[in-house]
């Protein structure tokens, strides 16, 4: 018996077919049964690793307490980089600048934080709407994953992908910490979200996430490399205002005193701690005489060129698997996006030290 010829379908109706698989299904009664209790069970294992994390709740993370002190320097009118201006040089073999104490960031965190300690919030009140603050933007990051990789903006959904965000033994040590990570995290692909829907307001949450760690600045250059030239506009400026604004805000001697700390951090000329989980540390650790561990060979020639070679590479890699034409499947789309976030502990020396992985 005679085969036909081959099925062959088109990228148009490719399309076709993923949207018809995209269109909502009716549920019957135990199917929407079903789908609540997975709902409940979602929202009831990221509350539990969420309280695992924070607990005691009296108990406020160790790096949000540096958060709120700097938050009350900004509301008392003090120095917020006092700490950071005292800081001596590290002269030990590995290290070549200063080790960094204290906050580290830019001082956008610090400004808005000192919010509500000016309206006389307790420390601990200010732990739970950081907490809340949390809580809404892994929400919303997984509503978007939602949305963007299942074309779908359900409830059910949305909490299965929050509470999977929280699975990894990285996220719950944020949370306990305190961390801003997650929070600039779910910004990060939140701005994604609404940029492939096409929305200006996109370069909001962005422009907050690089105002917090620059790193995030990576997604601005995925928005160039696919030609969004007006996304990339935005983005830069409310990027620059919400730099530029905390730094008015608590005057020359604190913008000084940051950028010259910036300019002697050890991170960004030379450290082989351990702490410094970039490719860099690494090969310090790997090629330099230094007091944190035994080098596998004496050879600080090698670390320049592998260095400026993993940065290339990371980036070749990238732009290979991401064209730079526009992607017709919507979940591809968003994936474009996320997989430039891991280049961030790749581009040192952006990625240098623990506060900026």
């Amino acid at each position: 018996m005679a085969s036909g010829p081959p099925l062959v379908l088109s990228s148009e109706r490719v399309v076709h077919v993923r949207s018809a698989m995209s269109i909502p299904v009716a549920l019957t009664p135990q199917r929407r049964i079903l789908a609540a209790l997975l709902g409940v069970g979602a929202l009831a294992v990221g509350a539990a690793m969420w309280l695992h994390a924070i607990w005691p709740l009296t108990q406020i993370g160790y790096d949000f307490r540096m958060y709120v002190a700097a938050a009350h320097d900004v509301a008392s009118g003090g120095d917020l980089y006092a700490q950071l201006a005292a800081l001596t040089h590290d002269a030990r073999p590995g290290s070549a600048g200063v080790r960094a104490s204290g906050y580290v960031y830019p001082p956008l965190l610090a400004v808005v934080l000192a919010l509500p300690v000016r309206l006389g919030l307790s420390d601990q009140g200010v732990w739970l709407l950081w907490s809340l603050l949390g809580v809404s933007a892994i929400l919303w990051m997984g509503y978007e994953l939602n949305r963007g990789l299942r074309n779908r903006s359900g409830w059910l959904g949305t909490l299965a992908f929050a509470a999977a965000t929280l699975l990894g033994a990285v996220a719950t040590y944020d949370l306990a910490l305190g961390q801003a990570d997650l929070l600039v995290t779910a910004l990060a692909v939140g701005a994604c979200g609404l940029w492939l829907r096409r929305n200006p307001w996109a370069a909001l949450p962005l422009g907050a996430a690089i105002a917090i760690k620059p790193t995030i600045g990576v997604i601005l250059l995925v928005w160039l490399w696919k030609g969004d030239w007006r996304a990339v506009a935005r983005g830069a400026i409310a990027t620059t205002a919400l730099l530029v604004a905390p730094f008015v805000i608590i005057g020359a001697r604190g913008t000084q005193e940051y950028l010259t700390f910036l300019t002697q951090w050890n991170a960004f000329n030379a450290n082989a701690e351990y702490i410094n989980q970039s490719p860099y540390g690494m090969l310090l650790r790997l090629f330099t005489s230094n007091v944190y561990t035994q080098p596998l060979l004496d050879a600080s020639w090698l670390v320049t060129p592998l260095r400026v070679a993993v940065i290339l590479g990371a980036a070749l890699w990238w732009m290979r698997v991401v064209p730079r034409r526009e992607t017709p499947d919507r979940a591809v789309r968003l994936g474009e996006c996320l997989l430039a976030l891991p280049l961030t502990l790749i581009f040192s020396p952006l990625a240098e030290d623990i506060h900026y992985c």
